[in-house]
């Protein structure tokens, strides 16, 4: 049967209108009402971790606060302790830092801690001016047997750290008269070396690049009590002699508590800042 152009543009737009459409579906309210909530839940959960950021650096910054009184008391404790007129040594009553008479003599073995250049404290006097303050050399440390005496004291082994001598003397074969020679020395109680970013030592062949006071009082069956001789001092002076020549006491403790305090600090005020900032805005996450 033949269809008029009328009939057949009817028939197509009834055609369209009754397969086209979408059928409708009944709403599920709670699917809806639950899908509305979840960004506002995940908002929360992301904020309470991000105002964890400001909470931590600002403990973190109280800590390094505490930690810098600390530091401020020792330093002034240790200066007062150089300050103060040198006393007998006794293992069990004196403490790092402190100003000590040893009497004793030398023994072998002797350890070279380097080469090294010598450190900026060393005076610029007689031989170690020579070469500049680059020059390379070794620092000496030997057991040193203390006498004993009425007051206690007994006769023990400890480590001292004589000071610097340079590379050209030590391949000299260097004849070291203080050997065995009784002496009376002034020095300062020190701890060993941290050779965390140092080359490894190699005991079994006398190369030291750092002072390990355990390996040493193994080796020389003393105890690892570090004395280290001073200069300026009129005991050491007079015996010590040109070489080795001690480094210039002082106060050698890290301080940065300061700048890690307001690096925490200022962390903490920009993170608020930035939370704080964000929360403002009216399209950006609610925290």
């Amino acid at each position: 049967m033949a269809f008029s152009a009328r009939q057949a543009t009817y028939w197509m737009f009834s055609h369209l209108l009754r397969n086209g459409r979408p059928r409708s579906s009944p709403t599920n309210w709670r699917t809806l009402a639950t899908t509305s909530e979840q960004p506002s839940t995940s908002a929360s959960r992301i904020g309470g971790i991000l105002w964890g950021v400001p909470v931590l650096t600002f403990c973190l910054g109280c800590w390094q606060t505490y930690r810098l009184n600390w530091k401020l008391d020792l330093i002034k404790k240790t200066e007062d302790s150089l300050k103060a007129d040198a006393i007998p040594f006794r293992k069990d009553q004196s403490k790092q830092h402190q100003r000590v008479l040893l009497h004793g003599k030398f023994i072998r073995p002797s350890f070279l801690l380097g080469p090294r250049p010598r450190s900026s404290d060393t005076p610029t006097s007689g031989l170690f001016s020579t070469g500049g303050a680059n020059r390379s050399g070794y620092y000496i440390v030997n057991p040193f047997l203390m006498n004993g005496d009425e007051d206690g004291g007994g006769s023990e082994k400890i480590l001292v750290a004589r000071g610097w001598l340079p590379k050209d003397v030590v391949e000299s074969n260097w004849n070291d008269q203080m050997i065995g020679m009784e002496v009376t020395l002034e020095g300062m109680v020190r701890q060993g070396e941290n050779g965390t970013y140092m080359p490894k030592n190699n005991p079994d062949v006398n190369q030291w690049y750092w002072l390990d006071a355990s390996a040493m009082a193994k080796l020389a069956s003393s105890s690892d009590t570090v004395v280290e001789l001073i200069s300026g001092s009129k005991l050491n002076d007079a015996q010590m002699g040109v070489v080795p020549k001690p480094r210039t006491p002082g106060v050698n403790i890290a301080n940065n508590h300061l700048s890690y305090a307001l690096t925490w600090y200022g962390l903490c005020a920009f993170s608020t800042w930035a939370l704080l900032r964000g929360r403002r805005r009216p399209s950006g996450l609610v925290f």
